[in-house]
């Protein structure tokens, strides 16, 4: 008898397509995602360049090309450029608008994260008035952020490394001013885009510098500045002088919950609040003080770390006099403050709003800048502690 056995059974060949066939379906999906939303990158530029240009900021861009297949989008605009009008009571006067050009924009963002939009800038950006140069901007780098979508931002940040502003002075540019580092950010803080926004704010400068306006500006010097502003009606694109005149009407101001400056050995604090006068004058009041001495807890040496002595703690008792300041809302002679020896104001922040002099040596540290209106031929007056030994001048 015969042994014989039957034959394998053949396995269908479309089952091993199957896979491909998929993968290449979904290929050709995303594609068509990506290509239509990379078509509505300038259905949505253009039309927001339509709605801020009916608040006289126009946008341009020379050329625009959209890449990033397949997970980004990435957005580069070649001559980019903006004009400001009617942002001034002068501005709407003479009609006059204020240039800025660039050499390049990158916008990149993510298909899968669109929330987050990562954007760097070209060097230099040159700044016009009446179709003139009149500044020149210059940074190493250049880079923002904003998250949220773009009728509803969240938060935003932008950094400046090595940047420096030229001023011409006829055809020959002239050192402005400059730092190492800038940070600014912003945030939502309370309310909605569309609904009483507050806007929370923190801005630094690492070894800045200002040339022209008094001796110890040009010195290197770092500054920490934090403020919340409220007032605003709503984020809807309208001219500053509109924006300032709703923020007077509600009421608004901008707090500042903490201001440091340091220069050298040289602390500087400040507080306060400021706002708006009907006829757009600040109105608020500041309260400021200072020391000199490190702000560090400990020194370094060979040895290691080591506490410092107390003579060099007068920077940290500059923060705490400030905040003490601020939840008291007041400024006594001698509260708060100590007596410490040396202590001192900067001339550069005296200076600010008109005050003259110094008030070094003084038993109070601690000084309050009150900014008020003042009928035409009314002398101005300095409230409080910094009356003795300051000026006021125009």
């Amino acid at each position: 008898m015969s042994d014989f056995s039957p034959a394998p059974r053949r396995r269908p060949l479309w089952r091993l397509f199957i896979m491909p066939v998929l993968l290449l379906v979904a290929a050709m999906a995303w594609s068509a995602f990506w290509f239509f939303a990379a078509s509505q990158v300038d259905v949505r530029a253009d039309a927001w360049r339509a709605q801020e240009a009916k608040s006289g900021r126009v946008y341009d861009c020379a050329r625009r090309s959209v890449a990033g297949f397949p997970f980004r989008l990435e957005v580069r605009c070649d001559g980019a450029s903006v004009s400001l009008q009617s942002q001034t009571a002068e501005q709407a006067a003479t009609q006059a608008p204020i240039t800025a050009k660039l050499g390049e924009i990158l916008v990149v963002a993510q298909i899968y994260d669109p929330k987050l939009l990562i954007a760097e800038f070209t060097a230099p950006a040159t700044i016009s008035d009446h179709g003139q140069p009149s500044m020149t901007v210059n940074w190493s780098k250049a880079r923002s952020s904003v998250v949220g979508l773009p009728a509803v931002p969240e938060r935003a940040s932008i950094v400046f490394d090595d940047a420096s502003i030229e001023r011409f002075n006829g055809s020959t540019p002239a050192p402005l001013g400059g730092a190492k580092h800038i940070e600014l950010h912003g945030r939502l803080a309370e309310g909605s885009v569309l609904d009483h926004p507050v806007i929370e704010t923190a801005f630094q400068v690492a070894g800045g510098s200002v040339q022209g306006l008094h001796p110890l500006l040009a010195q290197p010097f770092d500054a920490d500045m934090r403020t919340m502003l409220s007032g605003l009606k709503d984020f809807s694109p309208k001219p500053w002088p509109q924006r300032f005149r709703e923020i007077q009407a509600a009421g608004g101001h901008v707090e500042i919950v903490q201001s440091r400056i340091q220069q050298g050995d040289l602390i500087a604090v400040a507080a306060g609040t400021l706002g708006l006068t009907a006829n757009g004058r600040l109105d608020g009041e500041l309260q400021m003080g200072g020391a000199r001495g490190q702000d560090a807890g400990y020194q370094q040496s060979d040895g290691g770390a080591r506490p410092r002595d107390p003579g060099a703690r007068q920077g940290d008792q500059a923060e705490r006099q400030c905040r003490c300041f601020r939840r008291h809302q007041r400024a006594r002679e001698g509260s708060c403050a100590g007596r410490q020896k040396g202590a001192s104001i900067s001339v550069a922040l005296c200076r600010w709003r008109g005050v003259s002099g110094t008030a070094e040596g003084g038993a109070d540290p601690a000084a309050v800048l009150k900014f008020f209106s003042r009928r035409p031929g009314q002398a101005k007056r300095v409230p409080g502690p910094i009356r003795r030994g300051l000026s006021m001048g125009r």
